[in-house]
Formats: C-alpha cells, sequence, structure tokens
C-alpha cells in the first residue's frame, strides 16, 4: 500500500500528461481560428460586441484612473447594479473604479441580487464575486486590488433578506423552505452561504399545492414518462378550472422544450413556445426548403433529402424505404425529382418565393390555414422578401443564416400553454408551474472541456484544453474539483428557479432511479410516495377568472398568381 501511495505523484502527473496530449490538438486549432478571426476582424475594421469588455478592462487595468470614469464619477455619485449574481468578472473589474470614486466622494452602491438564482455562468456570470462580497474575488488579476477591497470593506454593509414572498401560495413556500433547507447539504461548503437565508413567508391566504410525481418506465410504443406525466398535470389543471394560458411547462434544454411543445400540440392544445416548434426540423418545411434548393442548384444533395422528405410524408406504412430499387435499378434521387417537378410544372424559380412554397405546399396536399408550421414558414419568406426582395436565392440564404432557428409565435392569450426553458423562465412567474423532470443534470453523453493550467506536468504549455473526467476529479486536479463544485451549485440553482416560479400550483417529475446527488438528496427528502406521488396542500378548483376565448380559425391561405390580377 505504501508503495502504490509513493506512485500518487507519478500517477497523476502521467494522467494530467495524457489529458493534455488528447486535446492538444483541438486547442492548436483554436488557438489558430482565434488569431484569424483577429486577423480578419482588423482588416474589415471590425469589433464584435463581446470585445468592447476586455477592451475596457484592459484600459482599467492599465491606467488607476481612466479619464472616462473620472468624467462620469463627476456626474454620478449613486449606482444601483441589479442582477449582481450574474455580473460577469470583467464587468465588475470595469465598474470598481467608477464604484470606488463614488464611494470615495459620499455616495452610494447599492448591489442587489440573489445567489440561489445565479443561473448563467455559461455566460460568464460569476456568483462567486457576489458570495465573497466584500472580499475581492480574483484580486491578483487587478492592479492596487489591496486598496480597493479595504475600500469596499470599510463601507460594506450587508443588505437585509427580502423575507415576505408575495408570489406564491403557502404550500409552496412552506414545501420550498423545508426542502431548500435540507438540500443546503449537498452544496459545496464554500458556496452554503448561498443558501443560508432561504426560508420565506406567505402573504397570500391561498394554501395552493404542490405535487411530485414519480417518472415510471414507459410502455413500449408509449410517450417517454416524462411527456406522460406532463399530460396528466396539464389535464388536471384544466379540469380544475385553470386556463391553458395559466399553465407554463418548464425544461431543462430546448431539446426537451421542443419534445414537450409537439406532443402537447399532438394532444390536440395550443402551445407558446419561445424555444420549441422551430421551422426548422418539421419535415413539410424541411421538405419546401429542400425543393427550393434543387430549383436552386439542381444537385444530387437536396434532390435526396426532397425525395427522402417526400417519402416520409406521403408514407402510408411504417416502413419507409425512400431509395429503394425501382425496378430492379437503383434509384436516381435527381431523376425523381426532375419527374416529379415535370408533374407540376406550377412549381418555379420565377415566381416569388411565398407564391412558390405555396404551390409546393399545394402540390404536396398540405393547406398553410391548417398547418401552422407552414403558415409561419411563409411568413417569413414573406417578411425576408421585404427586407431582400422576393427571390428564392435570397432566401435561402437567410434561412441558412438565421431563419432555420424562428420558431412558431403565438400571442400569448388564455388559450396556449408556455414551453420555455428555465433560464427563459427567470423572472416571470405563472399561476401553474410543471417541470416535467426536476432531474437538472445534463443527461447529454459528452464530457466537457475545460481550461486548466498544467505548469507543473507540462511548464512550457501556459494553459491546456482537458476533457473532464471521473479520474481527473478522483486526483483532486484543482480546476476540475472547483468545477464540479460549480456545476453542482448550477443544478441547485436551476432546480430553485423552477420551484419558486409558481403562484398557485407547482408540478414535477422525479426520476427514482437518480444517481446525482442532489437527486438522490431530493429523494431522501420525500420519503417514500403516498398513493403513487408527493403531495402538499389541497386540490382545489381555480378562484381566477379568465375571458373564454375561442380563437378565429384561418381557412384559407390564398397565392394567386399576381399576373392574373394586375394588366400593364
Amino acid at each position: 500500500i505504501r508503495e502504490a501511495e509513493n506512485l500518487r505523484p507519478a500517477m497523476r502527473e502521467h494522467t494530467i500528461m495524457c489529458a493534455v496530449q488528447r486535446d492538444l490538438m483541438p486547442s492548436a486549432v483554436l488557438h489558430l481560428l482565434d488569431r484569424t478571426l483577429e486577423d480578419l476582424k482588423r482588416t474589415d475594421a471590425v469589433v464584435f460586441f463581446s470585445d468592447l469588455t476586455r477592451k475596457v478592462a484592459s484600459v482599467v487595468q492599465d491606467e488607476p484612473a481612466p479619464f472616462i470614469f473620472e468624467r462620469l464619477g463627476e456626474r454620478y455619485t449613486h449606482f444601483l447594479i441589479d442582477e449582481f449574481q450574474d455580473t460577469s468578472l470583467l464587468q465588475w473589474q470595469c465598474l470598481l473604479p467608477l464604484v470606488e470614486n463614488a464611494l470615495a466622494n459620499g455616495g452610494t452602491v447599492l448591489l442587489v441580487g440573489d445567489a440561489k438564482q445565479a443561473i448563467y455562468r455559461w455566460r460568464n456570470g460569476e456568483v462567486r464575486q457576489f458570495i465573497d462580497m466584500p472580499k475581492l474575488f480574483r484580486k491578483e488579476l487587478l492592479p492596487d486590488a489591496d486598496r480597493r477591497e479595504r475600500a469596499l470593506e470599510q463601507v460594506y454593509e450587508p443588505g437585509t433578506p427580502l423575507v415576505h414572498n408575495r408570489r406564491s401560495a403557502s404550500a409552496i413556500i412552506g414545501f420550498n423552505n423545508e426542502l431548500f433547507g435540507a438540500l443546503r447539504a449537498v452544496v459545496p461548503e464554500r458556496f452554503q452561504s448561498a443558501y443560508r437565508d432561504v426560508v420565506q413567508e406567505p402573504h397570500r391566504k391561498l394554501e395552493g399545492l404542490v405535487q411530485l410525481r414519480p417518472l415510471e418506465e414507459a410502455e413500449e410504443d408509449a410517450p417517454s414518462p416524462l411527456l406522460r406525466v406532463t399530460s396528466r398535470c396539464v389535464q388536471e389543471a384544466l379540469d380544475d378550472g385553470y386556463a391553458p394560458g395559466d399553465i407554463a411547462v418548464l425544461v431543462r434544454s430546448r431539446n426537451v422544450g421542443t419534445a414537450v411543445a409537439e406532443h402537447l400540440v399532438a394532444e390536440g392544445h395550443q402551445v407558446l413556445s419561445p424555444d420549441g416548434l422551430r421551422l426548422g426540423g418539421d419535415p413539410v418545411c424541411e421538405l419546401v426548403l429542400a425543393v427550393l434548393g434543387f430549383l436552386q442548384h439542381g444537385d444530387d444533395v437536396h434532390a435526396a433529402r426532397a425525395h427522402q422528405l417526400l417519402s416520409i410524408i406521403n408514407a402510408t406504412d411504417a416502413r419507409i424505404l425512400p431509395f429503394a430499387p425501382r425496378e430492379g435499378k437503383p434509384l436516381n434521387p435527381r431523376r425523381a425529382m426532375q419527374d416529379w417537378l415535370s408533374r407540376h410544372p406550377a412549381i418555379s424559380l420565377q415566381v416569388p418565393v411565398v407564391e412558390c412554397i405555396g404551390r409546393i405546399a399545394e402540390a404536396i396536399g398540405r393547406s398553410p390555414a391548417g398547418d401552422a408550421y407552414l403558415l409561419f414558414l411563409m411568413d417569413e419568406a414573406h417578411t425576408c422578401s421585404l427586407e431582400h426582395g422576393p427571390d428564392v436565392t435570397g432566401f435561402l440564404a437567410h434561412w441558412e443564416r438565421a431563419g432555420h432557428k424562428r420558431a412558431i409565435e403565438l400571442p400569448p392569450t388564455s388559450g396556449a400553454i408556455r414551453v420555455m426553458t428555465i433560464h427563459a423562465s427567470k423572472g416571470l412567474q405563472f399561476p401553474v408551474v410543471i417541470i416535467p423532470d426536476a432531474e437538472m443534470r445534463g443527461r447529454g453523453a459528452h464530457r466537457e472541456l475545460l481550461w486548466m493550467k498544467p505548469h507543473e506536468v507540462v511548464p512550457d504549455l501556459p494553459s491546456a484544453l482537458v476533457r473532464i473526467d471521473s479520474t481527473l476529479l478522483e486526483l483532486e486536479v484543482t480546476e476540475v474539483v472547483e468545477e464540479a463544485d460549480l456545476k453542482l451549485l448550477d443544478e441547485m440553482n436551476l432546480l430553485y428557479v423552477a420551484f419558486t416560479r409558481p403562484e398557485d400550483r407547482l408540478y414535477a417529475g422525479v426520476d427514482t432511479k437518480s444517481k446525482s446527488p442532489i437527486g438522490s438528496a431530493l429523494l431522501t427528502f420525500l420519503g417514500t410516495p403516498a398513493e403513487g406521488s408527493w403531495s402538499y396542500g389541497a386540490r382545489a378548483r381555480s378562484e381566477r377568472s379568465t375571458p373564454s376565448m375561442v380563437p378565429d380559425m384561418l381557412q384559407e391561405v390564398a397565392h394567386a398568381d399576381w399576373r392574373h390580377q394586375l394588366n400593364l
């Protein structure tokens, strides 16, 4: 055992060296791409918005009292910085001279934030500088940091937490108080202070309802567990008098949001989703784009894609073989699409793109009035035509650049259920919130990349890109351990933000086989479900008065040839 322990330092160095070597080539490529991008920006005299903070920070660090901040300091002496938990390190370092100047001249600086709601670390939000206040986080990056830190410490006064919750019903507040008070022990000790003041007091008299349901294994050909839980919770809320517009489904990722939105639409619900229901990915829209691409380029790629989608859309059998040989001869997708277009001569590049889309839809037996995706595709084409002209070439370029990211947008009426990511819901509130899966850990199979300093192993390399794995974590590599702790805090904060959005009701699906630290702690807190679920509070009919709104149904979308209506 002693000999094995003596080998541990050598094994640690070997493991780090292997991790660095494995991703050394991607690191070099990233460096080359960055250098090439900087050259292009200098050549074209272009500056990205993301460059501005770094440039300001470099000026601040080089000059102790920059002229522009001196001028601003003479004009403003009181500052309020909201959502401070999501402020980046560079942004705070840029503001420090201005803050220091205001404090030195009798001014005030109010920092408003909640470390429990720091969910934008992927956008460089740095919650540690909020937790460590008034200490300066990463002060080794700042000139004269000790003096600035002392200036903050001399005037720092901790704020009084807001304990009165005017949003949620009492059962929801009580459940969250107990849950996050218990889950606090899961968070690394350094960050536990973020959940020190988690207890809130209810303001509303409504009791409300919290119901968590286990995600049971799906039967063959049945919707996934989280989709079935979502459907049941939606139906229960509707049965109790809530309008569809009172319901919000909050998901961890856009992919899950798309699946949930499509499932609810298939069940006959109207859905409003900024993240799901994207035009790109809908088979009919993709077919239209493939046909337009074939008209423009006449190549095999667009021909094969269009023929494949035609086979899928027109299929009457579950078994689809779009490229099966015909009459003993291999299928030629280009010839097949040419034959299809010859049977529909109205489809042509000679007509405006909106009209061309309408003719393709007519050829495949689809009406834009009955297909929301197709209707919004025509609307996107119309908007593009007004800005860039009605030709197909311009629209295809627009689609590749940004159009495929567009989603169906409906007005926020009482007739549509909202589906969005937890990140998009921050700052919002809804009468009924459904969280299909309370597991906040990403379920992707890929391993994340992390920058680390391998100077102890590779002295000539100041930083390296490595893939996080359990081996590096077991060896207690500093950067990897720190990233694992921050990731755990991210998951906890996502759960907190999601569970604090509802006003009257909170529904959530719980994976009873979760192995993550927070998922396991949640199951321990809940214990054994009674009658198939965990319930807190009471189920009661909604007392909200929502006007009954029956949307007018679009019957037809006209796209007649203008040549038949205009005589020159």
